[in-house]
């Protein structure tokens, strides 16, 4: 089951500020918050840019949010695994 469309746009208008505020306050310039969304799933996640390679950076989960098929139900997961994704 996918976010029902007013939940998916409250999700990003929340993620999209908390990710602005955090990348504006990061220390390291090289890394950023994004978010992703997809089915019933929104994932916050770490993009740092590799040295050797500017143009390219890997991504990383940091949090994923599921949505149950209960109305307004977000359970937290934090995922732990490592995936790196070539932008």
């Amino acid at each position: 089951m996918s976010l029902p469309q007013l939940l998916k746009k409250s999700a990003d208008k929340l993620l999209s500020a908390y990710c602005a505020e955090q990348n504006r306050h990061r220390e390291k310039p090289r890394t950023r918050l994004s978010y992703r969304i997809a089915s019933n799933r929104v994932t916050l996640l770490e993009e740092r840019h590799c040295c050797s390679c500017p143009s390219a950076c890997h991504t990383r989960p940091v949090a994923q949010f599921r949505y149950q098929h209960h109305p307004g139900d977000f359970r937290h997961a934090l995922d732990l695994t490592v995936e790196c994704i070539s932008l």
